[in-house]
């Protein structure tokens, strides 16, 4: 007979429904996506808070400038250098700067 490929603690796992990795609670994760994710902006709103928006180079998703500006109030757009997803972990004085020049106008 054939050996598995993986343990049998791992394939019991992956007959198992996901759960969440630390708590091991499904429904609790659900309910905080859930409800953080349910409010849609109207097609005419704008959050009025001021915005700034740092652009990193590799990041996954990099949406237009105008998108921005179509539902925030984006005071402050910076294309940076370099960095990523990860910025605060990759380029972390960079972004730490970014930030910094961001709240510099509200003194």
């Amino acid at each position: 007979m054939a050996r598995p490929l993986l343990p049998a603690r791992v394939r019991e796992n992956m007959a198992k429904p996901p759960n969440h990795p630390v708590s091991r609670t499904l429904a609790k994760n659900q309910d905080i996506w859930q409800s953080t994710t349910l409010w849609v902006m109207g097609q005419d709103d704008k959050v009025p808070a001021p915005a700034g928006m740092a652009m990193f180079p590799q990041e996954i998703a990099r949406p237009p400038r105008e998108w921005g500006e179509r539902s925030y109030n984006i005071l402050r757009w910076e294309e940076m250098p370099r960095g990523g997803h990860f910025a605060a972990w990759e380029e972390p004085e960079l972004l730490a700067e970014e930030v910094r020049a961001f709240f510099r106008q509200f003194r």
